[in-house]
């Protein structure tokens, strides 16, 4: 059997494999480009064995939708592995990556399947590089500033008093311009010289709030600080 032969019995299927092979390859750059842990390869694998797995299902009455179902599932355990968390616990990282894995996996399964599906996953791929490369921009520019950040603070002891030290750290609030939205404050009074404040602020654009909590936990006289969100 010639290759002309082979190509005609099976371009359907070939150009099934090339468009996933493009459509996981694209979103992969723009993830392996953004320095994300799962990019370029990874997404590739995921959208060609979707859609192959997709090309199998449909081509057994029997099993027919099984398959597929189970490779969207499969692909949830994958993702997983590319979500992380600090070491405190106080920011996940990698869940972005983690849904445009599973998303590829769909790109796949539509791409296995043929038309007119597979013409969707086409769309759906420029929707998921927009979402991916120009909502970071938007993020950056309007949400980032109406972000809530909320911290935690033992603030005192039996030599200074817990006014005075809160007192310096509203200053240093007050100092990067943040907005205050809530404060609650517990002990400090009397006998008891410890306080524990929980503040919740709004942070302006120019503000890191990496920064800013170092040089609150630097102030003497605080115990002990944490972001909590």
């Amino acid at each position: 059997m010639d290759i002309v032969h082979l190509l005609s019995q099976n371009g359907e299927w070939l150009s099934r494999l090339i468009a996933a092979v493009l459509m996981g390859g694209a979103i992969g750059f723009e993830r392996e480009y953004s320095g994300r842990p799962a990019g370029f390869r990874t997404h590739i694998l995921v959208c060609v064995g979707a859609c192959l797995a997709a090309m199998v299902d449909a081509s057994f009455q029997s099993v027919s939708g099984r398959v597929a179902a189970n490779v969207v599932t499969g692909v949830g355990f994958l993702g997983a592995g590319t979500i992380l968390r600090s070491d405190r616990g106080q920011t996940v990282h990698g869940l972005t990556t983690a849904a445009s894995l599973w998303t590829t996996a769909g790109l796949g399964i539509a791409a296995g399947f043929g038309r007119p599906t597979i013409w969707y996953a086409c769309a759906a791929t420029l929707i998921v590089l927009l979402t991916l490369s120009v909502a970071p921009i938007f993020e950056d520019a309007v949400l980032h500033r109406m972000r809530i950040h909320r911290f935690h603070a033992v603030v005192g002891s039996a030599a200074v008093s817990a006014d005075t030290v809160t007192a310096e750290v509203f200053a240093h609030l007050a100092s990067v311009g943040a907005k205050l939205v809530g404060a609650s404050f517990d002990g400090g009074t009397g006998s008891d010289p410890m306080r524990d404040i929980r503040v919740t602020i709004r942070l302006p654009h120019d503000a890191s709030k990496e920064t800013l909590g170092e040089s609150i936990a630097a102030v003497p006289n605080v115990v002990d600080f944490r972001w909590e969100i």
